[in-house]
């Protein structure tokens, strides 16, 4: 009888756990008894085929007998995890509050964000570091942003260009003279530096139609 790789190759994945041991040379020994050979032979022969010794297959099928036919070994139950829990409509929904934050031109931080999904009824209240998971599972990626689109993002800013651009046009149109004195400047490091940003969405269009 030839040498079969396969079964000892299955044999020593499992040599750690005693209960596919068993399953395995008792499957092995019951086709060779099948076979009209005898018990002795029997053993003799699963141990070639599996290769281990035959004090090894004695000593399985003693325990074998005083215990029963062994069970096949339970599989691992695989963990759910808080995104798994989620529905479609539920995952929709971050992404719209996370979205929202953009319409309203404003920086999704994740403390934000952690703020508007607590406070949605129809959603679970998360942890930080839940929502945190939740996110990057929804294609949302956390990234260092340039500081002059920041800059151009911020609310006080956005309003204090607009006040000088109406300034600057009546002044024109009454023939002022316009008189440049100095700089004024913000520092860019008191913006956020980092921000959510969706992987999955290319264009405003998509975003709009996604959610």
């Amino acid at each position: 009888m030839g040498f079969n790789v396969k079964p000892l190759l299955t044999l020593r994945l499992y040599e750690d756990d005693r209960d596919a041991e068993q399953e395995l040379v008792h499957r092995y020994i019951l086709q060779e008894l099948m076979k009209n050979h005898s018990k002795s032979a029997a053993i003799k022969l699963t141990a070639k085929q599996l290769g281990i010794g035959e004090r090894t297959v004695w000593d399985i099928v003693k325990e074998i007998d005083s215990i029963g036919n062994p069970s096949s070994p339970p599989k691992k139950r695989s963990r759910t995890t808080i995104y798994d829990d989620l529905d479609e409509g539920q995952k929709s929904a971050i992404r719209r509050h996370v979205h929202s934050f953009f319409l309203r031109n404003e920086l999704p931080t994740c403390t934000k964000i952690l703020d508007v999904v607590n406070a949605d009824d129809t959603l679970p209240e998360l942890k930080r570091t839940t929502l945190w998971k939740v996110l990057k599972k929804l294609g949302f990626k956390w990234e260092k942003r340039s500081r002059n689109n920041m800059l151009i993002e911020r609310q006080d800013i956005i309003l204090w260009r607009r006040r000088y651009l109406n300034s600057i046009r009546k002044f024109r149109s009454e023939g002022r003279k316009i008189y440049y004195l100095y700089e004024t400047w913000v520092n860019a490091g008191h913006t956020k530096q980092n921000v959510w940003k969706d992987t999955t969405v290319h264009s405003a269009r998509q975003a709009l139609l996604e959610g």
